[in-house]
Formats: structure tokens, C-alpha cells, sequence
């Protein structure tokens, strides 16, 4: 099984976003560093109460392809006013293959609550990505 922890990108402009890349798995035995997938995905238009979709693209550059078994989905505050226990994002169901040297979508329910402070409609929070693949 291929292990992914993966870093946040900066979100600018409003948008949820995020580009990552895991490293590979310590160890031996493992991919080589072309072998890791990425993740990436970006949402506009939240504002209190407003439920849409994250879509997060899922890269596979190796030479083979892998299952995504796991997909998690971090967020940090935006501001002192706007906490990331705001936002909910939904659970990853599992399975999704992705074939070698390609990509797929896979979309998230995010969820900006009701309660959450007007001054968070367009705020910018950061995501990070953690995610488990196994070789298909």
C-alpha cells in the first residue's frame, strides 16, 4: 500500500484550494519519487449555509495503476473570525481507480455553516490532503 501525507498550498482570491504532493513511503521496496499521486482542488462561491461540491483532481504519474483507498481533506482557519471548524467536508467513500499515467475527479461535499460569520462569504482557508493508495 502506497501512504501519501501531502503538504497545503496557499488559497488566494476567496477560493478553497490546494495543490499537494506526497512523498514517497519511507523504505525500501517502495515507488521511486515519479511514483507519487497528487492531489489537487479548489471551491468558490461558499458562504454561510452554502453546500456544494470540492472537486479534488487525483494524478497518478507512474507507470502503473492504484486504487485510492483514503482521501482526507484539513482546514485551517481563515482568520481569527473565520475558524475552519466552519467548514465540513465530506467523507471519501473509497475505491476509485485511477489509472497509470492518468487522473481522475473526485468530488467532496463541503459545507460552509449556517451559524459561521457573514465576513467568512469569500474568505480564503487552507487544505491539507492525506491520502492511501495500493497498486492495482
Amino acid at each position: 500500500m502506497l501512504t501519501m501525507a501531502v503538504t497545503a498550498g496557499a488559497l488566494l482570491l476567496g477560493a478553497m484550494a490546494a495543490t499537494a504532493k506526497g512523498p514517497p513511503p519511507s523504505g525500501g521496496g517502495g515507488p521511486s519519487s515519479t511514483d507519487v499521486f497528487e492531489l489537487s482542488g479548489s471551491v468558490e462561491g461558499l458562504y454561510p449555509g452554502a453546500d456544494l461540491l470540492l472537486p479534488v483532481k487525483v494524478e497518478n504519474p507512474a507507470r502503473f495503476a492504484v486504487r485510492l483507498l483514503t482521501l482526507d481533506v484539513s482546514v485551517a482557519d481563515s482568520a481569527p473570525t473565520c475558524l475552519a471548524s466552519e467548514i465540513v467536508v465530506g467523507a471519501y467513500a473509497g475505491g476509485v481507480e485511477v489509472p497509470a499515467r492518468g487522473e481522475v475527479v473526485v468530488e467532496l461535499p463541503i459545507t460552509m455553516r449556517p451559524s459561521a460569520p457573514d465576513a467568512c462569504q469569500g474568505a480564503a482557508f487552507s487544505l491539507t490532503y492525506l491520502g492511501t493508495a495500493e497498486r492495482v
